[in-house]
């Protein structure tokens, strides 16, 4: 079942937007790769549901804009990669991800 998956890479795909709640039944998903897929902005809800989630991989994209409270439902998060973007500035809510290890 998908509702189960731990791991899911959806990496050089052309997805440009992630709509809201995409994830919502993926609470046992531990690691998400969407590396060099032409995502231009995260959006607030994006990833909901993604309580889990450790390890989130967004290199290589070409992401101008977070919202404010992309990231706020990601609170296992220790792992965020945002290399090679265009983000000037970084979102309220970063200071939220208290087990963040590496960003």
């Amino acid at each position: 079942m998908v509702t189960q998956l731990e791991e899911l890479t959806l990496a050089d795909n052309s997805l440009h937007l992630i709509d809201p709640l995409t994830f919502y039944d993926l609470n046992k998903l531990k690691r998400l790769n969407l590396q060099n897929c032409g995502l231009k902005s995260l959006t607030a809800h994006a990833f909901q549901g993604l309580t889990n989630l450790i390890s989130f991989l967004l290199k290589r994209n070409q992401i101008m804009k977070i919202t404010s409270g992309a990231f706020s439902n990601l609170t296992a998060l220790k792992v965020l990669e945002l290399d090679d973007n265009l983000i000037n500035t970084f979102p309220e809510g970063l200071n939220k991800l208290t087990h963040l290890q590496e960003l």
